[in-house]
């Protein structure tokens, strides 16, 4: 029915250019092939522009949908038992299944937009900014770990920021807002839930919590071309973490900072563009303070200390030094609370180039010990 007007369209035209077609006798051959050769471009070109304009029409209608989805998506191993239309614009999916190796989806309810309605929106008539493209109800992830030869080699910060901007780009085309509720994630039998998970202009927020661990992280990320910046809120631990990372053209730069109890570690590192081990890295936690009950020292006023850690070339370093006095009532009984500890080494050793250790039951020291060997977890 839809391409009823279209064909009538076409016949009329057909006929008039055929009916003016009939040239008079006394007319030049030449002009009247060149006449004959324009109007059939003529033709052509009016058949072409009512038969691209009869596909926009039924590209961006719903008629196709109910013989073409289910096939279209059990292409991509998405399955569903059932659809209907919400709307003129929107589809519901029912009990929608997706595996593949390792990793499984489930879903009660998937609310998306027609192709019809996505290509409007893409070429036509772009729609209200903060309408949600797609809505995912129920829903619940299975991650499976498989064993993966040569992951080093093939995996790099480099490779996975350069390739996000394409990514970026056709989720910004094509599903500009997603909002994802009541999930479930399941990773080697732990579980964690996600009560909602949203997209919007580039723009990713949630709250991933874990009745195991009891507790809970509000996180949210953006990625813009070759670059992600991602920040957590980890309650009621109180920890606040916030992550910045940029590629260049041969390397990725981190940078970020961890606050907890009013303490702040700064830290920074730089990756090749084929490593995922840093070439160089230091984290840095200056005049930092903890509760003395933390590590159960009764009658110990507050910690406080420094700490330093460095990575440059393979080989690490890492400087550590506590302090407390104890409360004025205790300060006859009670000596200062004292650590200093100092440790370099490489990939397959480490060495404790300094400990001191004081404290009211034990005071011990130890310097210029030999070097102790260990199996390496990364490559030298």
């Amino acid at each position: 029915m839809v391409a009823a007007p279209f064909a009538f369209i076409l016949s009329l035209v057909c006929a008039g250019c055929a009916g003016r077609a009939a040239l008079r006798p006394g007319r030049p051959r030449v002009l009247r092939e060149c006449n004959m050769t324009s109007r059939r471009r003529k033709i052509l070109a009016t058949t072409a522009g009512l038969l691209l304009l009869l596909a926009i029409v039924i590209g961006t209608s719903s008629i196709w949908i109910c013989w073409a989805l289910r096939p279209a998506l059990a292409r991509f191993g998405v399955r569903f038992t059932s659809y209907e239309r919400l709307d003129q614009d929107r589809l519901v999916l029912r009990n929608v299944h997706l595996a593949t190796n390792g990793f499984e989806f489930r879903a009660r309810e998937v609310i998306v937009l027609q192709p019809g309605a996505l290509l409007r929106a893409r070429y036509l008539t772009p729609r209200p900014e903060h309408e949600i493209s797609l809505s995912v109800l129920d829903w619940t992830t299975r991650i499976e770990e498989k064993e993966k030869k040569n992951a080093s080699k093939n995996f790099s910060l480099h490779r996975l920021l350069t390739n996000v901007p394409s990514r970026t780009v056709f989720l910004d085309r094509w599903i500009p807002v997603a909002r994802l509720a009541n999930g479930t994630i399941e990773i080697k039998g732990h579980q964690f839930e996600l009560p909602l998970l949203s997209r919007s202009n580039a723009v990713i927020t949630g709250t991933l919590s874990s009745s195991r661990y009891g507790q809970s992280v509000n996180f949210r990320g953006s990625t813009l071309t070759n670059e992600a910046l991602a920040s957590f809120q980890v309650a009621p631990a109180g920890v606040a973490l916030e992550i910045s990372l940029k590629a260049g053209q041969t390397n990725v730069a981190l940078s970020g900072w961890l606050e907890w109890m009013t303490n702040r570690v700064d830290m920074a590192a730089t990756f090749g563009d084929k490593d995922w081990i840093p070439a160089q890295a230091e984290v840095n936690a200056r005049s930092f303070t903890l509760p003395a009950t933390l590590a159960k020292l009764e009658g110990y006023e507050t910690m406080r200390g420094n700490l330093s850690a460095t990575w440059r070339t393979n080989r690490f370093s890492f400087a550590l030094s506590v302090d407390a006095l104890p409360v004025p009532a205790s300060a006859t009984l009670l000596s200062a609370f004292h650590i200093a500890l100092n440790v370099s080494g490489s990939t397959n050793e480490v060495r404790v180039d300094q400990l001191r250790f004081t404290a009211p039951w034990l005071a011990a020291a130890l310097s210029n010990p030999p070097p102790s060997r260990f199996w390496a977890f990364l490559p030298a």
